[in-house]
């Protein structure tokens, strides 16, 4: 079925090679585009379905009162025309500021801010400025699930770097594997920290030595900064921006998506150089055309009321520990199943290798026989394999029910097995 799926696609004369690559970026029925469909087509039949695929806090969680005020405050005044330039300049300058406070960087918010709509602007518009066919992009695998088909898209090869579980639900990055796959023509590292979907997050060590690498071969980084502020257990956060004439080679992109609640606006920004927001800002221009009005209301609302934002973070941050903890603690007890214990992010990436069963197929099942939806760790790389993604960022009784049928289905899975 999957092959059919693909062989249709790779059939259209229409299609650009570009596309096609990205299709063929990744690999047989295991395909998160293929895969995305099936589970999908698979959910429609259904009813009652407990979703733990989300990739974003929903309905439990709400943004800030005070950012719902604005934003309520903005459409009543008609905010429905272009964000003012004055609000746009604010907003770079709150967006500095924060910057500052977090890393100690020294921004220029004219020349060295972007606005763009969410962070996935900015990883598309990065291959676009850096990245000519035939050039290396490299991604760490698993990593976010877009950036392989994306960089394929842009006839760019695309370099795998595996992170590895050196135990059970344990990830670790390794340099060494890293150098080697570097090479005179790679471009571009795109990378995620914390890492989606493992959590796992990088070290000051760890980023020392990526720029150093980058320096020496001449390539740029894309840091993926969008769960920053996701953190529990006192789990330090470094990231590589900070570290001295870093954003001569980096580009850092983060929004308000994750913990504020916003992703419907579509708030996001990006900092790097001059030269290369220059470029940045003509891809946003061409593409979007600016941000959304009131995403712009409440990214100012969000920074301008520091107080309010920290109380907001603070209580978030607990309650999702607490849904963390409910997880981890109902995922230990499946037999087979070995949690990983997230310390940044709010997806868990359990290991159930143990069933040995492509996790597409396992996804599957749960889907038909449990009415619940778990990602294959395969959408994320082949190194994915064995795991998947759910999130405990929903309400917390939601998490129970799937819980609940997760536990029921793999039941039945290890009875069919034995």
């Amino acid at each position: 079925m999957w092959k059919n799926w693909i062989d249709e696609r790779m059939n259209l004369k229409w299609l650009s090679d570009g596309m096609k690559k990205s299709i063929l970026a990744q690999y047989d029925e295991s395909c998160q585009r293929w895969g995305r469909l099936r589970l999908s087509q698979i959910k429609s039949k259904q009813t009652d379905v407990v979703d733990l695929a989300g990739g974003t806090q929903r309905g439990y969680t709400k943004p800030p009162e005070h950012v719902l005020e604005t934003i309520h405050k903005g459409i009543d005044e008609g905010s429905f025309e272009y964000p003012k330039d004055e609000k746009v300049a604010e907003f770079r300058y709150l967006v500095a500021e924060k910057l500052k406070d977090m890393y100690g960087l020294d921004l220029n918010p004219r020349s060295e801010i972007a606005l763009c709509v969410g962070a996935s602007t900015a990883l598309d518009a990065a291959l676009r400025i850096f990245v000519n066919p035939g050039d290396e992009v490299i991604i760490m695998d698993p990593d976010y699930a877009t950036y392989e088909a994306q960089a394929a898209s842009y006839n760019a090869k695309v370099i795998s770097v595996p992170l590895k579980e050196v135990k059970p639900g344990e990830w670790d990055f390794n340099f060494e594997d890293l150098e080697k796959r570097v090479s005179q023509k790679t471009k571009l590292l795109m990378i995620s920290n914390a890492n989606n979907p493992t959590s796992y997050l990088y070290t000051e060590k760890n980023n020392e030595d990526i720029l150093e690498l980058a320096n020496k071969n001449d390539f740029y980084i894309l840091s993926d900064q969008v769960s920053e502020e996701i953190l529990f257990d006192g789990a330090k956060y470094h990231s590589i921006a900070s570290l001295p004439e870093a954003m001569n080679r980096t580009i850092m992109c983060s929004s308000f998506s994750k913990l504020y609640c916003l992703s419907g606006l579509r708030i996001g920004y990006i900092a790097a150089n001059n030269k290369i927001i220059e470029q940045l800002n003509q891809i946003i221009g061409w593409t979007t055309d600016g941000i959304v009005t009131p995403g712009v209301d409440a990214g100012i609302a969000v920074l301008k009321n520091k107080e309010k934002t920290r109380e907001f973070i603070k209580n978030t941050l607990e309650s999702l520990r607490k849904r963390r903890d409910y997880m981890n603690e109902r995922l230990g007890k499946m037999e087979g199943v070995i949690p990983n214990n997230p310390k940044g992010l709010y997806w868990a990436f359990p290991n159930v290798k143990s069933f040995k069963i492509p996790t597409q197929q396992l996804a599957e099942f749960l889907m038909q026989e449990e009415k619940v939806y778990v990602r294959p760790g395969t959408w994320y790389g082949r190194n994915g394999e064995g795991h998947f993604r759910i999130s405990f960022c929903m309400d917390p009784e939601w998490i129970r029910k799937g819980m609940d049928r997760m536990e029921s289905g793999l039941e039945k899975i290890s009875k069919k097995i034995i």
